[in-house]
């Protein structure tokens, strides 16, 4: 059960990752000025 547990919190943090790096791509995206200067 613990590591069921483990194994679930693993991909928790994989999809939070996952949605953190799409939001930044999509502020790259939106904001392309702030980084091609």
């Amino acid at each position: 059960m613990a590591a069921r547990a483990w194994n679930l919190r693993k991909w928790m943090v994989a999809v939070a990752i996952f949605l953190f790096w799409k939001k930044v791509g999509l502020f790259f995206v939106k904001y392309p000025r702030f980084f091609c200067c």
